[in-house]
């Protein structure tokens, strides 16, 4: 039996047969844990069986993308030393591919299939290998 005490809150109980919080000496069922009746006559209930959820899905799946800056909207370009977002069609430079690496991103420019990595205020895809600066988050907004 697993017990969690909360100052001012009571004691939640967990045990394989039971699941109660226990709350100024009044014992009361759990809400979060449903619970099934195993006997008529003893009134005695164990926690029901539940799936567990499923693994939440990637933030973003490994694949190939364009990008759209977001002062005006048009899409970025993988070109000369640093990535500029002034295009209004996509081809070959305009393609990103983004691959999950722990837990960041990489960043593959279209121009060479070059790593990308934040330097100096700017980002820039010239790298052979993944480090410190080639990782990015994602953030959903």
């Amino acid at each position: 039996m697993a017990a969690i005490a909360v100052a001012g809150f009571g004691m939640m109980c967990i045990s394989s047969s039971v699941a109660a919080v226990m709350m100024g000496g009044e014992e009361k069922e759990d809400p979060v844990v449903p619970s099934t009746t195993t006997g008529t006559d003893s009134g005695a209930t164990t926690p029901a069986a539940t799936t567990p959820p499923p693994p939440a899905p990637e933030m973003l799946p490994n694949g190939v993308y364009t990008l759209r800056g977001g002062r005006g909207g048009k899409l970025c370009a993988d070109e000369a030393g640093k990535v500029i977002c002034n295009r209004d069609a996509v081809g070959g430079w305009e393609k990103f591919t983004i691959n999950k690496e722990g837990s960041a991103y990489t960043l593959r420019g279209g121009r060479g299939a070059k790593l990308c990595a934040d330097e100096a205020g700017k980002v820039i895809c010239n790298r052979d290998a993944v480090g410190g600066w080639e990782k990015f988050t994602l953030t959903a907004i």
